[in-house]
């Protein structure tokens, strides 16, 4: 199925079961949540999916004339809808910087500082386009982080610790893999992709990196993969592959869990996700090492290390409601409470390990906007820098900063206006609903 096919499939669905929820046109509020809660998800991970449908419930308590509509959906559905246009969106929205982003572009979702809403905060930075503040942030356990099992690592070097400093970690994954371990932490996706999707985060998360990923972020020009310094980075993460501080070991999170669980891996580097899953798993089948896992952030630049973490979500609110203030003001106080609700894997559980890990997310060095680099719709198209995708020579790291700047200018410098595509599936949603 084309891409333009799959749109207008999504779009058709959306018409067909978005009837009359959107824009100002429903009684109540619907607010859309693109996250759906996984099938196998524990008693950990769920309670983090959880955190939102409490917070509604009790919203709902107290103002039973203003309870919310919660409506999970796809990110395909809310780009289609969004293609659209304002009316067929719902009242509330919540989705990350990148979708935020071509939301305001477009003049779909209202700026929260004309408004008065906006605050200063560091939190608000992921939704904040051309000076204006978008979203009411929410604090959301979004993070790339590394579990490891301390009584391996005790048993190579003495030490139960990760260590953090990359001389130490360069003489341990030596030692891990003379008794027979492919090196100190298990990637999955394929090495050359984490290369690129985890362990350039960190590398470019110190202040020359800070400055570039605003301006690649702002897309003002200033900066380009193709400079020497995002190459120079790339080396590095290079290097950590080669000198077996991370190796690849599986072709995803999950077959990455069942690898450590099993003792095929000292250390293993996981997404929040995955890592919710493997504490589910671990103490379901194994209370000892649930007991012991050990937390740690992959190693910055400076040898520092820093947590990439995807800072917030936003709730965005649609641009129609001003043609409705007193909605716009029920829409307000809900997006003031959810913004101040307890997020985090700390309100999630209330055992030790779970402890454990709250506070070593508390404590990390973060980098909110490092997972925001590859953000959106510009996604690398050149996993294969590394291993040459299975074909040919593998591409030198002039090459993959050349293929990573032309998806930039494809899909997120030049991606902005929706005019067109907006005005197709208006059309071909009216033609199968004509009532929509």
């Amino acid at each position: 199925m084309g891409k333009m096919k799959r749109l207008a499939f999504f779009l058709l669905a959306a018409v067909l079961l978005f009837p009359a929820g959107c824009g100002g046109r429903s009684g109540g509020i619907t607010l859309l949540d693109p996250r759906g809660v996984p099938a196998e998800a524990g008693p950990v991970e769920k309670a983090i999916y959880d955190q939102l449908e409490e917070a509604l419930t009790s919203w709902a308590g107290e103002r039973p004339q203003d309870a919310p509509v919660l409506r999970k959906a796809g990110g395909s559905e809310l780009a289609a809808l969004a293609l659209m246009g304002a009316e067929h969106l719902p009242e509330v929205l919540l989705t990350d910087g990148a979708m935020g982003r071509k939301l305001a572009e477009a003049g779909l979702v209202l700026d929260l500082s004309a408004l008065g809403e906006a605050d200063g905060t560091a939190a608000c930075k992921p939704f904040t386009y051309d000076g204006a503040v978008y979203a009411f942030p929410i604090t959301a356990p979004v993070f790339t982080a590394i579990v490891y099992d301390p009584s391996i690592l005790a048993e190579a070097a003495g030490a139960a610790a990760f260590p953090e400093s990359p001389e130490a970690q360069r003489a341990l994954a030596a030692k891990l893999k003379d008794r027979g371990f492919g090196g100190l932490t298990a990637v999955a996706d394929s090495g050359s992709c984490a290369v690129v999707t985890e362990l350039l985060s960190p590398l470019l998360a110190d202040g020359e990196g800070r400055a570039w990923l605003d301006h690649m972020i702002e897309g003002d020009g200033e900066a380009a993969f193709t400079d020497a310094f995002f190459r120079a980075r790339l080396l590095a993460a290079k290097e950590l592959l080669a000198d077996g501080v991370f190796f690849d070991r599986a072709d995803s999170g999950d077959e990455l869990i069942e690898a450590f669980l099993r003792g095929e891996c000292p250390a293993v580097l996981l997404s929040s996700s995955d890592v919710y899953r493997l504490l589910d798993r671990a103490k379901e089948r194994d209370g000892a090492l649930y007991d012991r896992l050990g937390f740690a952030a992959l190693p910055g630049a400076e040898g520092a290390p820093v947590l990439p973490r995807d800072a917030a979500l936003g709730l965005f609110l649609n641009a129609s409601l001003t043609e409705e203030p007193e909605k716009l003001e029920t829409c307000l106080a809900l997006c003031r409470r959810l913004s101040r609700e307890p997020w985090g894997v700390g309100a999630a559980a209330a055992d030790e390990t779970v402890r454990r890990l709250a506070s070593f997310l508390e404590a990390s060095p973060s980098c909110p906007l490092c997972s925001r680099y590859l953000s959106g719709a510009w996604a690398f198209s050149g996993c294969g820098w590394l291993d040459g995708e299975g074909e040919g020579e593998p591409l030198t790291p002039e090459e993959a900063a050349a293929r990573l700047q032309d998806a930039y200018e494809k899909n997120y410098r030049r991606a902005a206006d929706f005019s067109s595509q907006m005005d197709y599936f208006e059309r071909l949603a009216k033609s199968a609903n004509p009532e929509s």
